[in-house]
């Protein structure tokens, strides 16, 4: 066997990704994100729940009840892509499911989460995205996402130019 990952994308929006996995042949379709979860990882995506079990990662892990939402949003956007790649005809079917397996880093114990598949969830992103690759393709600054009208200091060497 061969390990690769599924790439995913869409020239249209600009945008890529691999998923871990495409499963096929157990029921319908399903793509597969494997997770490993640390103290770190925990800090950063479930601050709440590692300050409740006080940091205890095992006690934390208990509670870990869905998949965190930075991983949902990658999820719903490689599905979203694989729906685009079949529009495009580049894909005979799209899976309308990701499966999220957690791994707890310091003794091996997982979690499973399965995830429908929601356009809803990434529809801004994807609006945004389009924004993006007109600019692009227009040769101008994107419009300040923070204020569309005057800008943010981040904007402030580009204004001006080309708007």
């Amino acid at each position: 066997y061969e390990y690769r990952e599924v790439p995913l994308r869409s020239e249209k929006y600009r945008i890529s990704g691999h998923a871990d996995g495409w499963v096929k042949g157990l029921g319908d379709d399903f793509l597969i994100e494997i997770k490993s979860i640390g103290t770190g990882t925990l800090r950063f995506e479930a601050p709440a729940i590692l300050a409740q079990a006080e940091n205890d990662l095992d006690k934390a892990w208990r509670n870990v009840k869905a998949p965190f939402r930075a991983h949902q949003l990658q999820g719903q956007v490689y599905l979203h892509l694989a729906h685009l790649m079949v529009e495009n005809g580049e894909l005979e079917s799209a899976p309308k499911e990701i499966v999220f397996i957690y791994e707890l880093k310091s003794n091996q114990d997982y979690k499973e989460f399965v995830v429908s598949y929601n356009p809803e969830y990434t529809q801004e992103i994807f609006d945004k995205a389009l924004d993006v690759a007109w600019a692009v393709d227009n040769s101008r600054p994107p419009v300040c996402n923070i204020d569309p009208v005057a800008g943010c200091k981040r904007c402030e060497p580009f204004r001006g130019e080309n708007a």
